[in-house]
């Protein structure tokens, strides 16, 4: 309603423009490629390198990734990394020696191998030598004398080794060095197994433990609950262990439930000298109770898969959020149920996997059974898996991968079934907590490819760090698709940078143009692409940005040397290494719209100098095919000396700041504007989101990110129409603030005697 006027007067009006939402969350930067571990498919928050370290793993001159995630942390509160794993699977021959039924060394094929295997097994020796031929195509045939005796000098292992990117035909997957003892050299077979280690169905997957089973019942057990890691792949194999301890017995009157702790522990350590990385106490499996053993440690955890309705995204899977940073609890349903479980607790656990296929059959895996040490009681002493003793090469060789079609082998375990000497009588296994604890085996963590594919930084242009990228459906190519897609959804994922180290315009355009795509369709993520591979020359790099035109994207040229700080070695990585950080510096002393170049904000401090000294020319011609110079100057060092976008059209955007100067106002204004969702188009509601933008924009203007701006949305840009089908219009006048990329000084020379103006 009008102000009525009458009589004269001084009539003070309070508009109030200081009103802002709630602060919105801060977007940064998102870092893609292959790690040593962690979750897979899955955007990560990081905060910190040694937060990064413990996820994800240390620097690892195979990866580019790692560098990367270090560089921007150094001037970033916080990143967001998504780990890419191989989903292709394999199948390769082996060749095993044998006894009757019991494989003791098995062979598999190295990158150099090329067809399948053949041998032929000649005499062995009363002493233990071998003598075979073994054959491949790229080889032919070739004889070999080895021992399976550890103290030969022909050792199996000597002759082949254990990495699948040796030179050999073949190396050593895996050999029982202990069991062997047992056996004589003469009774030994060889033979081929054409399915040997079969994972052609299966993409990357996370290790487990077996089931934790409870005490018997009527001479039975029950499943009640497993372990799983929270980091994908092969790495978690060797890692860790956990343990189970302080196992008490739920008492008749005082409490229809047990208790127990949960350890885990760095599988290298000893029970005597434990290396304990997380410890959970007075657990339950009462699904009722606080000390619930899936909520004490956790059970959800996230993925990146086919939902019930078939599309793909990211979700959540479980209840109870993670306390633990390594491991997560799967439950047997009906423990999680409740009801059918009171009484029993943790007394053992399942047979563990068997990790060979079809005709392979390796010795069982050995168990502790006593807690007798030196003819005493040793309370330190953990039952279970044997990962500390003689034993323990051999058991070690279960902690792998699980192939699709694996064999059994192996027992479970029992406390019930280790009570050995006079020292552990019955009475005491019930009544004394120190014999109920014991040692679970992690296994079946599984990277998704071929072991005998090399990670490399080199070699073939179309191998990314060990992914086939070669075209767009190759299974590189597919994975490193899945992982942009997981950060496509502006509503679930907030970022303002995309980097995947590695990936470029040569040797991976596809993969270019599909994240391209992904920031433009958000319309507020800028991608840092890479030029090319460390051999391109300046007229390569210039002819691949030709028919490329974006304005949210950038490219650099040329690659840089780091120091690794984990081993303290020089590397070559890719600009995207680097270039991260040097944005989050910039914005860390600056804001998103000042240029992230020159001496003042684009120093390249960790960079101890470029592939290439670039000349004056060789920077006009970078510059001119909108790829931004990394160039070296004496006494200042490697600097970033441009700011142009991808975009071919001459205009604002065609800066990085400029271009980020939107990115952040975009982000600021959606957030605004999503309060006026479902509010009434009045002009009191139009005026309220005014009144939140032009502040905002007042504030980047005195920052110099701006020149002048308007502000509009009124009854001008939002008539009848516009409402009468439910639109509220607003519009954002700006004039960005330029950057001064070109410094034009002239030196006048006058005759003597000549005046100066004021």
């Amino acid at each position: 309603m009008s102000e009525r006027i009458v009589s004269p007067g001084v009539f003070i009006n309070e508009n109030d423009l200081s009103y802002l939402p709630p602060a919105l969350n801060e977007a940064g930067g998102v870092i893609i490629g292959p790690f040593l571990k962690g979750p897979a498919f899955y955007p990560t928050v990081l905060t910190s390198r040694n937060e990064a370290i413990q996820k994800f793993g240390n620097t690892y001159d195979k990866f580019y990734t790692p560098y990367a995630v270090q560089e921007y942390l150094k001037n970033a509160g916080s990143v967001q990394v998504v780990r890419v794993l191989w989903e292709e699977g394999y199948q390769a021959d082996t060749i095993e020696f044998s006894e009757v039924d019991t494989s003791y060394c098995i062979l598999a094929p190295t990158s150099a191998t090329d067809g399948t295997l053949g041998i032929t097994l000649g005499d062995v020796s009363s002493s233990g030598a071998l003598e075979f031929t073994l054959s491949a195509s790229v080889y032919g045939e070739i004889g070999y004398t080895a021992s399976l005796s550890s103290a030969d000098s022909n050792y199996i292992v000597n002759l082949f080794g254990t990495s699948p990117w040796g030179d050999k035909m073949v190396y050593v997957q895996s050999i029982f060095d202990k069991a062997i003892e047992t056996i004589t050299g003469t009774d030994i077979t060889a033979s081929v197994n054409t399915n040997g280690l079969n994972f052609d169905e299966q993409g990357y997957s996370e290790a487990t433990t077996p089931y934790i089973i409870s005490q018997k019942v009527d001479d039975t057990s029950q499943n009640l609950f497993q372990f799983h890691s929270l980091s994908d792949g092969d790495y978690t194999n060797g890692e860790i262990k956990i343990g189970i301890f302080d196992v008490k017995q739920a008492v008749a009157g005082v409490s229809e439930y047990g208790t127990f702790g949960v350890v885990v522990r760095k599988l290298s350590d000893t029970d005597n000298s434990p290396k304990v990385l997380e410890t959970f106490t007075e657990c339950s499996i009462d699904p009722l109770a606080t000390n619930y053993v899936a909520k004490k440690i956790g059970n959800r955890y996230g993925t990146f898969a086919a939902d019930a309705n078939g599309e793909t995204k990211l979700r959540m899977v479980g209840d109870y959020e993670p306390k633990s940073a390594y491991i997560r609890v799967k439950m047997v349903e009906a423990v999680d149920r409740g009801g059918v479980s009171k009484g029993l607790v943790p007394f053992g656990f399942a047979a563990p996997y068997v990790p060979f296929t079809a005709s392979a059959n390796p010795p069982a895996m050995h168990y502790i059974t006593s807690s007798i040490e030196n003819d005493a009681v040793n309370a330190k002493i953990y039952k279970g898996v044997d990962l500390h003793s003689d034993y323990e090469d051999d058991n070690k060789q279960f902690l792998k991968a699980i192939p699709n079609d694996w064999v059994g082998g192996n027992n479970p375990f029992h406390l019930e079934d280790t009570i050995s000497g006079s020292n552990e009588d019955p009475v005491s296994l019930a009544s004394d907590s120190s014999y109920k604890q014991f040692t679970i085996p992690m296994q079946g963590g599984f990277d998704g490819k071929n072991p005998s594919n090399r990670l490399t930084t080199s070699g073939s242009p179309s191998t990314l760090m060990g992914f086939d990228t070669s075209d767009h459906t190759s299974s590189g190519s597919m994975s490193y698709k899945k992982a942009f897609d997981t950060v496509s959804n502006k509503d679930e994922i907030v970022m303002n940078l995309l980097a995947a180290p590695g990936v470029n315009l040569v040797d991976q355009s596809t993969l270019y143009h599909y994240a391209k795509n992904i920031c433009e369709d958000r319309g507020d993520t800028f991608f840092i692409i890479d030029c090319g591979s460390s051999t391109q020359g300046v007229a390569d790099a210039v002819s691949q940005t030709t028919t490329l035109d974006s304005s949210y994207a950038a490219t650099y040229y040329p690659w840089v040397k780091i120091v690794d700080t984990n081993t303290n070695r020089y590397v070559w990585v890719p600009p995207s290494v680097v270039i991260p950080g040097v944005i989050a510096f910039n914005d860390k002393i600056g804001y998103e719209w000042y240029a992230p170049a020159g001496l003042n904000r684009g120093g390249l401090t960790s960079v101890i100098e470029a592939k290439t000294r670039l000349t004056h020319l060789e920077r006009d011609d970078l510059y001119t095919a909108r790829i931004n110079p990394i160039a070296s100057f004496p006494n200042i060092g490697t600097v970033v000396w441009g700011q142009k976008t991808l975009q071919a059209l001459a205009s604002a955007t065609d800066r990085i700041n400029v271009r980020r100067l939107l990115i952040k106002m975009k982000e600021y204004v959606n957030y605004v504007s999503k309060q006026l969702n479902f509010q009434n188009n009045t002009n009191s509601e139009r005026q309220k989101w005014v009144n939140m933008i032009t502040p905002y924009m007042e504030s980047i203007q005195s920052k110099n990110g701006l020149y002048a701006f308007k502000v509009v949305m009124d009854d001008t840009n939002n008539t009848p129409d516009d409402i009468d089908r439910n639109i509220m219009r607003g519009e954002i006048w700006i004039q960005p603030s330029r950057v001064a990329e070109f410094i034009i000084i002239d030196f006048n020379i006058t005759r003597t005697g000549a005046t100066f103006g004021a």
